[in-house]
């Protein structure tokens, strides 16, 4: 699945040059991360209703205040 998600520019950078640096597509990069993310916290992952309105209800997930957008 594509999807085109919005990061800070600094943290693009470094996540490019990690990407580069490890012989990784940021593609790979950001799958392994989200995996890893999800791995760490499993009430995240059995949620199906979040959106940035309600990310009190997880306070590791960014609100839309937070989000770089």
């Amino acid at each position: 699945m594509k999807m085109k998600i919005s990061v800070p520019s600094e943290l693009f950078a470094q996540a490019k040059r990690y990407a580069e640096q490890h012989n990784l597509t940021r593609s790979e990069m950001y799958v392994t991360a989200i995996q890893l993310y999800i791995e760490a916290h499993p009430e995240v992952a059995t949620t199906t209703d979040y959106t940035p309105d309600t990310a009190e209800r997880h306070p590791t997930l960014p609100s839309s205040s937070t989000s770089g957008s």
